[in-house]
């Protein structure tokens, strides 16, 4: 404790004696500066005082002082000179004297004094500024701080560090969470508006619609046919209301009926029926549907290829495109035994005053049947143009609860009209542009014609429109047949195998089957689906990989017969020689044909029926097979489903369960 007072001593001391020799040296630089500046005052002659001492003699005193004097007088009389010259400029010359009068009388402005005050109040708060500044180091400098101090001092930075930090991590927090609002707020009003946008052009293209426009949506799935159903079936079948003051409204109902458990082929002005000698065959349906000017009388001459009755009767009742052709009188129908009249466009512009003038002349003689509008509307987004005639009456005919429907005579404009259809004869470049222009395309019909068609055991259609809507399917499927060496191992062996067995079950990925025919083999590519046979044979697919990763056990040795698989796996070297690969040129020539029907990436369900369909052709069964719910972007789930509905269409796959 006593050491520590002496310590406290010994700093006091220190203190007070760095304190004695700052005033002193103050003290000096003080006189020091008195000093320099009377040495300045004294290099004046007339300020220099007169010495002390009394060495010098009287008249040299007296000749200094003299010359004092003499500069003293000098200087007076420069000054009286400069007076003089001042009141004469003033007495003879005023202008300068009036600018500094008016100068002095000049008010300053109030821009002038807030600008001096302004720069007094700086200069005031500089000073003030300096002075602190000065105390602040003074004081600094007159107490030294002990090491309690500095202790207290160390705290205090750390603690006033950590309240800076947290004002700093508080304020990021509030930053951010401003931030995440606005997002969200800018999310919600983009949602908001594109909501609002998905609204006004929904109602535009319904207005559209209704105007006859096409719509701008792209990219669109073709729809399923919906079946016709009566909104009242026990009703009685009246003529419904008509289009303005006349009748012949749209007596769907009544069409219906008549179609009902019929057999119907639709002829088509093609001359590719010419020499056929299919009217006996076309006579021998229930009803017989004919397109636009084929309203006329058949000549006998051609009677043998396209027959002569008419019964239903599809136009799109336009004549300005054809001045004379098109404008059939519903009275001569009448007589000649036809029972309806139909168009393929609904009642919208530009059809809208046709099918009035139809009306306004049919005055309820004949019934009357227009396509749907909701169905014409979803035609014409998916087509982005406007079908043809025989297009509309193909899917408004389906639609319908009929036995069968035929169809023939419709190449979409690749043979051209026979001869007695229309009078002027097409030439080769004529029909080009019918077939693709401003308002028709060919091609996105035959696309839709052929997924809708492809599925259907109802629709029988001629040799000419087969090879156009299926003609590439066939080219593919032949061609991946005649490839051999499927496989780089096993090849011979597996293909034996599958012809030693009487049926196939393929299990697919997306169904749980529970029973299927009598098989000896069942194909999987979903491990836990499916049911179990005596000689399975697994797929190995993303699926099968990711099941076996988590369960080994899924898949034990003795239980499966082959497995095939793209390339070789770590996952597959327990399975030995019951591994076979599939061979990379096969996989390559099956890519270069399926690229020509939009198949881009082909996915493992398809990919399994072609090697099946491949290596035999009959007894084939499929089940969880579903290609429109392949959910990988890059597979044409429109195209693979076509593909696979032809396989079953030409019954190379037996059946679907």
């Amino acid at each position: 404790m006593m050491r520590r007072r002496g310590q406290v001593n010994q700093q006091r001391q220190q203190r007070n004696q760095n304190l004695q020799s700052y005033q002193r040296k103050q003290e000096q630089q003080r006189l020091r500066q008195i000093r320099q500046r009377q040495q300045q005052n004294w290099s004046r002659p007339d300020r220099q005082p007169l010495p002390k001492s009394t060495n010098q003699s009287r008249q040299d005193i007296l000749r200094q002082k003299n010359i004092q004097q003499q500069y003293a007088e000098q200087k007076r009389m420069q000054l009286m000179r400069r007076k003089r010259f001042e009141e004469n400029q003033r007495r003879y010359n005023p202008a300068p004297q009036r600018q500094q009068q008016q100068q002095q009388q000049r008010q300053p402005s109030f821009q002038d004094r807030r600008r001096q005050q302004m720069l007094q109040k700086q200069r005031y708060a500089q000073q003030q500024a300096n002075l602190q500044r000065q105390q602040q180091m003074a004081l600094a400098r007159r107490q030294q701080p002990s090491w309690q101090n500095q202790s207290q001092q160390r705290q205090q930075k750390q603690l006033a560090r950590q309240q800076r930090y947290e004002r700093q991590v508080a304020e990021r927090e509030r930053h951010q969470r401003r931030q995440n609002y606005q997002q969200r707020r800018e999310q919600q009003i983009l949602h908001e508006q594109q909501q609002r946008r998905r609204e006004r052009e929904r109602m535009m293209r319904e207005r559209n619609l209704m105007r006859g426009r096409m719509p701008q949506q792209v990219n669109v799935e073709p729809a399923a046919i919906v079946p016709y159903r009566s909104v009242n079936p026990e009703r009685s079948i009246v003529p419904a209301r008509g289009y303005g003051a006349y009748g012949s409204g749209n007596n769907t109902d009544l069409f219906a009926q008549l179609l009902k458990g019929k057999r119907v082929v639709i002829v088509g002005p093609s001359s590719s029926l010419t020499g056929k000698g299919r009217g006996d065959f076309i006579e021998g349906f229930d009803l017989v549907v004919r397109t636009n000017k084929s309203f006329r009388t058949i000549p006998a001459a051609r009677q043998g290829d396209i027959g002569k009755r008419l019964d239903i009767l599809y136009n799109n009742m336009n004549i300005t495109d054809s001045p004379g052709e098109n404008n059939f009188d519903p009275a001569d129908l009448y007589r000649r035994g036809v029972q309806y009249v139909c168009s393929p466009y609904p009642p919208v512009d530009p059809f809208r005053n046709d099918i009035i003038r139809f009306a306004a002349k049919n005055r309820g003689l004949l019934p009357f049947h227009h396509i749907d509008s909701q169905q014409y509307g979803r035609m014409i987004q998916y087509l982005q143009s406007r079908p043809f005639t025989g297009t509309c009456a193909i899917l408004d005919l389906m639609k319908f609860d009929i036995k069968e429907l035929h169809i023939t005579g419709i190449d979409f404009y690749k043979y051209g009209y026979y001869k007695e259809y229309q009078k002027k004869k097409l030439t080769q470049q004529e029909r080009g542009r019918i077939r693709n222009n401003g308002i028709h395309k060919t091609e996105p019909q035959i696309k839709l014609l052929r997924y809708t068609l492809v599925g259907n055991k109802k629709v029988t259609m001629d040799p000419v429109l087969d090879w156009i809507l299926f003609g590439p399917y066939r080219t593919i499927m032949k061609k991946i047949s005649e490839k051999t060496h499927l496989f780089k191992n096993g090849n011979n062996e597996f293909k034996s195998f599958l012809d030693s067995t009487e049926s196939i079950m393929v299990i697919g990925t997306t169904g749980n089957v529970s029973w299927a025919p009598e098989t000896n083999v069942v194909v999987k590519l979903n491990l836990k689906r499916g049911i179990t046979a005596k000689n399975d044979i697994v797929f190995f697919n993303g699926v099968v990989e990711r099941q076996l990763k988590e369960n080994p056990q899924l898949l034990p040795p003795e239980s499966v017969k082959y497995i095939i698989s793209f390339k070789k796996h770590k996952l597959l070297n327990t399975y030995g020689d019951k591994v076979i690969i599939v061979n990379p040129k096969f996989l390559q020539s099956a890519h270069q044909f399926l690229k020509k029907i939009d198949i881009k990436s082909i996915s493992s369900e398809l990919f399994a029926m072609l090697l099946l369909v491949h290596c035999r052709q009959k007894n084939i069964f499929t089940a969880g097979i579903n290609l429109r719910s392949n959910k990988n972007r890059m597979c044409n789930a429109i195209e693979e489903d076509t593909l696979f509905k032809y396989m079953t269409r030409i019954n190379m796959v037996n059946g679907i369960y």
